[in-house]
């Protein structure tokens, strides 16, 4: 009865962070018993020191008295030696003494309860802090990899628009040398941009007739011939004639002999393949050559016998003041290289050619034997031509669209196809209806006419103004613009392979710390799987010990 009456008891409830408080309550330990444990500690260390051959886990297990427990009995069924007396090996004679100890007045409980203290209060929130440390992290991980993944795909979209607006591959290895070929295509491409010019012939020749007739009625019919004003010279200069040099369009004429141009491109490009071309062969061969390198001049080395042993004969340094000069057959000459000398006859002057009445030959080099459009000077002149025409053109649909207006408002029909032709009685109250009321014939144009001219102005002004020509032409006529231009392109891809580098190196911080969560979540799991079997171990002893059932509460349910 008295058995069945302590097994209906209520269980005995211990709090985790108070077992060794609750021993030491009941006289289950001795109050020395933190000294007595690291005793028991720095034995151990002996004994492992002592017996450095034998693999000793026992550090791994969360506590120290389970992990020499369950190191003895692994070591007694590998190590089943005895002596002459019929005792077993000294190691595990070492061990089984460490048992004992841990034995003696119950430390083995205190040693546990430390151990679950320390998992349950120390070890488990810290993994859980890390943890969620970690999850932060990869949270600003995984938004800096967003941006900067937002800023890759933005830097490599401008570093092929810019190499495609060069024609160059985004991964080519000489960037020199092809901004070099596609600016020697520049002459062949102005000069197709020339001959597209003729589109613009009837824009430019309503400009001409327009500033003509308004202009025409201001001159005195009575006195002088009818002047006729120029519009967009160059523009009409390359209609009419094609792609010209500089020199027809400074002179107004053909030159007669051309020579060579300052046009540096090709020589530079000739020295870009060379060089290209030998990296190529250094490259495969991978053998340095010295043959750019000249060879030393051949000295010759005189002994100081030889010299000696020459024999120049004697020489003689005579007085020069006795000796006579003659000047009667000298004839002197003036620095235009004419004789000035006054006894000659001048009849004979006569017959010595001048070469300053000759006339010189017209002849066209280094600047002025380019082509118009391959200079800068030429280029802004056109440039400025299609704007002008292009105002003009603008200037002219408003009026035409006005009086188109005044038009509908009086209830005027139009007649004929001439849309500056007045029909009686209609209302004009601006400067430019009373102009043209009699404008010829030749300036009759619709609104839709005028649209395409000025569509056709605008074409021809986005041809010549592209980023692509204007730095191609750069590099023609500035020399240092090429070395810019290369470094630019080279800090493109740089750039991107900056942003592409970042973008890896933190991925790769991603995935360590992914690895570390990892990690840590399955230490997680082992820690609190070891620190329920310490608690059984624990509520077992104990209730084996009280004869009555124990049970831990605490920080320990939490886990």
């Amino acid at each position: 009865m008295k058995d069945i009456g302590q097994q209906q008891l209520p269980a005995l409830l211990i709090q985790s962070s108070r077992i060794n408080s609750w021993l030491l309550s009941r006289k289950i330990i001795q109050t020395d018993y933190p000294k007595k444990l690291k005793d028991i500690d720095c034995k151990v260390n002996d004994y492992i020191n002592k017996y450095p051959e034998v693999n000793v886990p026992i550090f791994e297990s969360p506590s120290l008295f389970l992990g020499c427990r369950e190191f003895l009995e692994a070591l007694a069924k590998t190590d089943n030696k005895t002596d002459f007396f019929g005792r077993s090996s000294p190691s595990v004679r070492a061990w089984t003494e460490v048992l004992s100890l841990f034995q003696k007045n119950n430390l083995y409980l205190a040693e546990v309860g430390d151990s679950i203290n320390e998992l349950a209060a120390v070890q488990v929130p810290r993994c859980k802090m890390f943890i969620s440390d970690r999850q932060k992290n990869l949270l600003d991980l995984r938004q800096r990899l967003k941006e900067q993944s937002l800023n890759l795909i933005r830097k490599e979209e401008l570093l092929e628009k810019v190499y495609k607006e060069f024609h160059v591959d985004v991964k080519e290895e000489n960037i020199r040398l092809r901004l070099l070929e596609e600016a020697g295509k520049v002459p062949m491409l102005l000069t197709e941009f020339v001959h597209s010019l003729t589109s613009l012939k009837t824009a430019l020749q309503l400009y001409v007739s327009f500033k003509n007739f308004v202009l025409g009625g201001f001159q005195d019919d009575y006195h002088g011939p009818e002047k006729c004003y120029d519009c967009c010279p160059t523009l009409k200069l390359l209609i009419d004639s094609g792609h010209v040099m500089v020199f027809t369009w400074k002179n107004g004429c053909e030159p007669e002999h051309i020579e060579e141009s300052d046009d540096f491109v090709p020589f530079l490009l000739q020295q870009e393949k060379m060089k290209v071309n030998q990296l190529s062969m250094e490259m495969s061969q991978n053998v340095f050559t010295d043959s750019n390198v000249p060879s030393e001049l051949n000295e010759i080395l005189w002994d100081e016998n030889e010299v000696g042993a020459i024999d120049f004969g004697p020489f003689d340094v005579e007085s020069v003041e006795n000796i006579e000069i003659e000047r009667e057959n000298m004839v002197s000459t003036s620095s235009s290289g004419m004789p000035d000398n006054p006894n000659i006859d001048s009849a004979s002057q006569s017959n010595v050619p001048s070469s300053v009445n000759e006339r010189k030959p017209t002849v066209a080099s280094g600047a002025s034997a380019r082509y118009l459009l391959d200079s800068a000077d030429g280029r802004q002149a056109l440039l400025n031509d299609l704007l002008e025409l292009n105002a003009f053109l603008q200037r002219f649909q408003e009026d035409l669209l006005e009086r188109l207006d005044n038009e509908s408002e009086h209830q005027f029909s139009r007649t004929g196809c001439n849309a500056f032709k007045s029909s009686g009685g209609i209302c004009c109250d601006t400067i430019q209806n009373i102009i043209i009321q009699n404008a010829p014939n030749d300036l009759s144009y619709t609104s839709n006419d005028i649209s395409k001219m000025i569509e056709l102005v605008k074409e021809a002004l986005n041809k010549l103004t592209t980023s692509s020509l204007s730095q191609l032409m750069m590099i023609r006529t500035r020399i240092g613009y090429l070395d810019r231009l290369t470094d630019r392109l080279l800090d493109y891809r740089r750039q991107v392979e900056l942003v592409r580098t970042r973008c890896s190196q933190t991925q790769k911080l991603i995935d360590k710390a992914l690895m570390e969560q990892q990690e840590k979540t399955t230490q997680l799991a082992q820690l609190k799987n070891c620190c329920k079997k310490l608690v059984s171990f624990l509520e077992d002893e104990l209730s084996r010990i009280c004869n009555r059932q124990v049970q831990i509460t605490g920080q320990f349910c939490d886990l």
